[in-house]
């Protein structure tokens, strides 16, 4: 087992973390356990499947994709969808404007009885309002990501889909082989049908990491590609949990996951996804060091093997965050040895955004979270059961649907 057993009672049960127990942390237990990747082999390790005749067509109930780079920037997410034999969910905002990208689809060849566009808006919808972490002091991540990936969530609930496809509108096509290796593993085939929680994709050539990761990769020439929400499929038809509304929610999202069931989520290979210049914007590397730090001190507990209530403590924390305020700092000299000015000021400004509280604040929002997952449990349960898009829109508290004809 991966994870002692108040983790599993959190998760699955709900039940309210308590700080009263002290468990005597007393930092990481060597050099090699903190510059080692804390992340599950099933997060880096792809798995085959052999039996693929055995997975039947269509793949997943629908493909659902949150995007704001612009109408054509969907177009290879629909392609996935129409090679997966599933609806296609766009979830827009920002320059993926609903109308435009109506008529983008509409050129596909898409419909409204297979297509459906809904722009998020600017106000949430109010089930937001009661979660902890929506409004938490250290949720600093501008992007609307999490927000699009729990509606596509609810509307799975209330829809009662079975599985669904997480794409980002950056990520490549993706074929039908690759799609029925996906719904494959998800469906458990290669584990006597046992059906694991999620399974997704790395993007191998151009990572999918923090601004602080590429800046890491480029000073040490390492870092492994591991699952994360850019090519994710998801088991619908049993409770899941929420993404955070903080960088790195979908690493949160699968750590819930891994804690119920440590082998019920896997890699199925490698995709590529759209470049970008990663030390063009050092604000973004800013507002994701919190959660790269949340990350990473979550997941050492796999690999550090201590009671799990532990992150509700601000002394567990202490150790992460000083260890992470060394590695930026012998990353930040090394970065500028090797001429990586750019990276080496993502980094210092990164450092930067550490405050005194810091301890206090990861415990916290830790905290908040589980205490969220019992709230969000009570909300997706009690959704309605509908048949059409546009009913299922309404009741998740949306409503500027868009279709093409």
């Amino acid at each position: 087992m991966l994870l002692s057993l108040p983790l599993l009672l959190v998760v699955v049960t709900g039940a309210r973390i308590s700080t009263t127990k002290r468990s005597h942390w007393t930092g990481l237990k060597s050099e090699a356990a903190a510059t080692r990747s804390p992340f599950p082999e099933e997060l880096s390790r792809p798995r085959r499947l052999r039996h693929l005749a055995r997975v039947r067509f269509p793949y997943f109930d629908a493909v659902v994709v949150p995007s704001a780079r612009g109408p054509e920037s969907v177009s290879r997410a629909a392609v996935t969808a129409r090679e997966a034999g599933a609806r296609l969910v766009v979830l827009s905002s920002g320059k993926t404007v609903a109308q435009a990208t109506t008529s983008v689809l509409q050129g596909m060849g898409w419909t409204a009885a297979t297509c459906a566009i809904v722009d998020i808006g600017s106000d949430p919808p109010s089930w937001c309002s009661s979660l902890r972490t929506w409004n938490h002091s250290a949720a600093a991540d501008p992007s609307d990501t999490s927000l699009k990936r729990n509606i596509g969530l609810m509307l799975a609930r209330t829809m009662r889909w079975q599985s669904i496809l997480f794409v980002d509108d950056d990520v490549q096509s993706m074929s039908r082989a690759q799609l029925r290796q996906t719904a494959g593993l998800l469906r458990g085939l290669d584990r006597g049908g046992h059906p694991r929680k999620a399974v997704g994709w790395a993007f191998g050539d151009f990572p999918d990491f923090s601004v602080v990761g590429h800046a890491l990769r480029a000073g040490r020439g390492t870092g492994t590609p591991f699952i994360g929400g850019g090519a994710l499929a998801v088991d619908c038809s049993r409770s899941v949990p929420f993404f955070p509304f903080i960088y790195n929610e979908d690493l949160l999202f699968l750590f819930s996951l891994l804690s119920a069931d440590p082998e019920g989520v896997c890699l199925a290979g490698a995709l590529a996804q759209d470049r970008y210049d990663a030390f063009g914007d050092t604000a973004r590397a800013a507002n994701q060091e919190f959660g790269d730090v949340l990350a990473y001190g979550l997941y050492q507990l796999f690999s550090e093997e201590v009671p799990f209530e532990i992150a509700a403590e601000p002394d567990y924390w202490e150790s992460i965050v000083a260890y992470r305020k060394v590695l930026l700092s012998y990353s930040a000299r090394r970065l500028r040895e090797l001429g990586v000015t750019d990276g080496a000021e993502c980094v210092r400004v990164a450092a930067a955004r550490h405050r005194d509280d810091w301890s206090n604040l990861l415990a916290d929002y830790f905290v908040s979270w589980h205490d969220d997952l019992r709230s969000w449990r009570t909300t997706v349960e009690s959704q309605p059961k509908v048949t059409g898009i546009p009913e299922a829109i309404e009741a998740v508290g949306l409503s500027a649907l868009s279709s093409p004809t």
